[in-house]
């Protein structure tokens, strides 16, 4: 080739031919009889660096087996501007780096011949300049040339097809997009908020609306599933029904197979946990350790599982495991779980304890429909809503908690129907209203426990306490009517009551109390807030020795506190406040019960003195005696034994006499004695633990104790006393209330009062102070209020205490008023 070849041939377009077979046409036999005969040239000027004379018979044989593979192989023509089938003349799909590579190295090794090149993987390639094909590379070994290179040429795919199903592929994508962003903008702005990322790739890796279902194994678990859910349920990609059977189907790396009929119950409780798990939004739950994964469904936390031949036994009890909650949940499920977690075909769900899990959503038909062998089922404590369902077909059932919630509607009357093993009924905290159905209880022969309250359920309480089981029995905080029946307490006429917490609470109930015959368990009675009148029956107390609580509070029981003629060794409690009861306190109440913690006899019509005998029980906690008529004093005797303590109310009574007998409580915590008629000084008391005194409205006098030890006192009420010197300020004390209005204090405000920094009210009105208003005050950045009005104070409030209006003060009252007031405040909000 001569210069002016070479020129020209510099500006056409680097030509390159590959040979590539084709794999159809190239058996497994004969791909080394291929390869050996691409030993042979294939071009007249072609040159192999191991020719030699070869024998005419082997050379025709050898030309035979080049013309045979030429007919199996596609020409490719690779050219600077495009990439050209020679045949066809449509784009291939080549691999960019190694269509790079050979051009780059071709156009470096311009020959004036052509060479050969055989790769690993059959492929032929001759490079040539220009247009002229017999100007052709001599040596491509500068880029592979060799029998052992490992250039790759990609073909069966050209750049068109390419191209046009990148550019489908992308619609489609784009139109997929376009649907979620519609679907979403559909939603409510709550179910939005609610939408928790993995929930959304969850709907993301299981909805059709990425992949259509035409595998064999969907459309066979959708046969098998149809029964329980139908077809509509589980075509509409929304439900949880869909989306359990696209997990099941492609997601759960269990593969059952839904043709196997020995796999036909594990298939079935899986998918109803499924449907589970997907509508109350398992992805969002507190604990869901192995949900959804490939373990065994008995396996999957706070499921509870028992063997197929054991069904009989009826032996499932509360897991420990779910007695857990809270973050060590978790922790006690890995270390108490079993090394096969329940793996095995012959185990079948038995219990479901998820009480407190974050559940939203309605519960799921399947869970009843499906696990007819539950005999737990704890879903309390969540946010479940929708109404109640039924539930006879759970036959082994023992334990229903649906308790707080935020279930609605009615009760069925069939709820419950022909569930003999019942034991446990608990749908209460819910939104229920209506009336409670007296054939809701006809088949519940194992019935021991029973709640329902906090709703709004109406109408009577039903008459089912004498059935001689029953034993806890909550309806508390409803809106029942009518009279306590005498069945409930063991009244006359009725057998004896098995109950031991009888919790009736915040109803409408009216009538009398029942005389209480035969309660020998009785340990819990609560009838307060209702509209109960009449005299409490002397029986009451002795029924039974069990007697821990009783609370008769807040309704309108009148008459006299009965004289109690047995120990109650068990009474811990004992509330009779807020009613029209008369007459004195029996001493009996602190004789007879050794164990009492607290006594509460406030809000009555109770005469007489306070007997000492209240205060001896060693285990006495607080004794609750204000707004009666009581007289007396607060002696010595009377706390000599009070060890215990911690809350002593007898305010709005008609006391007399000092505080000294105080002093013997020592770990008193709150104590009240305001509006009564207590005289003399405040004794030196020694109450480390006392948060809380008032003794406002009373006739003390004297000074301040500035010895006390009052370490702890956050609300120190003594307005509308007596009292006098200076106002004594502890540095060391929390308190939030300083009242000591109403008294004849002197002196001024003593600068350690800007200390007290939890200080919130400070009420030093209508005493006789004097001097300026100090300017430590303004360390108090938790005021709220403060009054300084009928006193001597002068001058002007500085700024930095004004400055506190910017904070929390919201009322300051001084004598600011008039032309030529006492005190300049341009901050107050009130002057006098």
């Amino acid at each position: 080739m001569d210069a002016k070849d070479k020129q020209n041939a510099s500006s056409a377009p680097l030509r390159i031919i590959a040979y590539v077979p084709r794999r159809d046409h190239v058996n497994d036999d004969s791909e080394v009889d291929v390869a050996r005969s691409l030993e042979l040239p294939l071009h007249p000027h072609a040159r192999l660096d191991d020719e030699r004379p070869l024998p005419q018979q082997q050379q025709r044989r050898r030309a035979r087996d080049r013309d045979d593979f030429r007919t199996s192989v596609t020409p490719i023509v690779i050219t600077t501007d495009l990439l050209v089938d020679s045949d066809e003349g449509s784009f291939w799909n080549l691999a960019p780096r190694w269509t790079q590579d050979v051009y780059d190295r071709a156009s470096r090794s311009m020959a004036d011949s052509s060479a050969w090149w055989r790769s690993d993987r059959q492929e032929i390639v001759c490079a040539r300049d220009g247009d002229d094909e017999s100007d052709s590379i001599e040596d491509l070994s500068s880029f592979g040339g060799t029998e052992t290179g490992r250039w790759s040429l990609l073909t069966g795919r050209s750049v068109k097809s390419a191209v046009v199903r990148g550019v489908f592929l992308l619609g489609v994508v784009g139109m997929g997009m376009a649907l979620l962003v519609a679907l979403t903008a559909a939603m409510s702005h709550q179910d939005r908020v609610r939408l928790q990322w993995s929930s959304w790739m969850d709907f993301v890796r299981d909805s059709r609306l990425f992949r259509m279902r035409t595998n064999r194994r969907y459309f066979s678990m959708k046969a098998r599933l149809m029964n329980i859910s139908g077809a509509l349920t589980l075509d509409d990609e929304m439900t949880p029904q869909h989306r359990a059977l696209v997990f099941l189907s492609d997601g759960d790396p269990l593969a059952l197979d839904p043709n196997d009929a020995t796999a036909s119950t594990q298939l079935i409780q899986r998918y109803a946990l499924a449907v589970l798990y997907y509508a109350t939004e398992g992805a969002a739950w507190n604990h869901r350790i192995y949900w959804l994964t490939g373990q065994h469904e008995c396996g999957w936390q706070f499921v509870v599982c028992a063997e197929i031949q054991d069904r009989a036994n009826l032996t499932t009890s509360i897991n420990a495991t779910s007695k857990a909650i809270g973050e060590e949940a978790d922790d006690v499920f890995l270390s108490a779980v079993d090394a096969d977690l329940g793996m095995g075909t012959g185990r079948i769900v038995t219990g479901l304890q998820l009480y407190g899990n974050n559940l939203r959503g309605t519960l799921p038909i399947e869970l009843i429909t499906t696990l007819k062998y539950l005999e737990v089922l704890d879903l309390g404590n969540n946010m479940l809503h929708g109404s109640l369902a039924n539930y006879r077909q759970l036959t082994y059932l023992r334990h229903l908690y649906l308790n707080s919630n935020n279930i609605t509607g009615t009760i069925p009357q069939g709820m419950v129907s022909g569930l003999i093993h019942l034991k446990t009924l608990a749908i209460g905290n819910n939104q229920l209203s209506g009336t409670i159905p007296v054939k809701l209880f006809d088949d519940l022969i194992s019935l021991e426990r029973l709640n329902l309250e906090g709703n709004r359920l109406t109408g009577n309480l039903p008459d089912i306490f004498d059935r001689g089981i029953l034993q806890d029995v909550r309806l508390g905080d409803n809106l029942l009517t009518g009279t306590i029946l005498p069945s409930l307490l063991g009244g006359v006429g009725s057998r004896s009551s098995s109950i031991t917490k009888c919790d009736l609470h915040g109803n409408q109930l009216t009538g009398k109390l029942p005389v209480v015959v035969n309660a020998p368990n009785l340990k819990f009675l609560y009838l307060y807030d209702n509209k109960l009148s009449g005299p409490i029956p002397g029986d009451l107390f002795c029924s039974g020795f069990n007697l821990a609580d009783i609370r008769l509070n807040n309704n309108s029981l009148s008459g006299e506190i009965p004289n109690i003629r047995c120990t109650m060794p068990e009474l811990q409690l004992i509330s009779l406040a807020s009613n029209v009861l008369t007459g004195s306190i029996p001493s009996s109440l602190g004789d007879l019960m050794p164990r009492v913690r607290e006594i509460h006899l406030f809000g009555n019509k109770l005469t007489s003195t306070i007997p000492d005998s209240l205060l001896q029980p060693s285990n006495l906690t607080a004794v609750l005696l204000g707004n009666n008529a009581l007289t007396g004093s607060l002696t010595a005797t009377m706390f000599s034994n009070a060890n215990r303590l911690e809350v002593f109310y007898a305010n709005a009574n008609r006391l007399s006499g000092n505080l000294n007998g105080i002093s013997n409580a020592k770990h008193l915590v709150k104590l009240r004695l305001e509006y009564n008629s207590l005289t003399g000084t405040i004794p030196v008391m020694s109450l480390p633990q006392l948060e809380l005194f008032y003794a406002y409205n009373n006739s003390l006098t004297g000074p301040l104790p500035a010895e006390s030890d009052w370490a702890n006192m956050r609300k120190l009420k003594l307005s509308n006393n007596s009292l006098t010197g200076e106002v004594i300020v502890n540095a060391a004390n929390k308190l939030e209330i300083l009242s000591l209005n109403g008294n004849a204090f002197t002196g001024s405000i003593p600068s350690e009062i800007g200390q007290l920094i939890d200080l919130k009210t400070l009420s030093l009105q209508s005493n006789r102070l004097f001097g300026t208003v100090p300017s430590e005050l303004h360390n108090l950045s938790l005021l709220e209020e403060l009054r300084l009005d009928s006193n001597g104070f002068s001058g002007v409030v500085p700024k930095d205490v004004c400055d506190l209006r910017n904070l929390s003060l919201n009322i300051f009252v001084s004598d600011c008023r008039g032309s030529w007031p006492k005190i300049s405040c341009s901050c107050c909000t009130e002057c006098f």
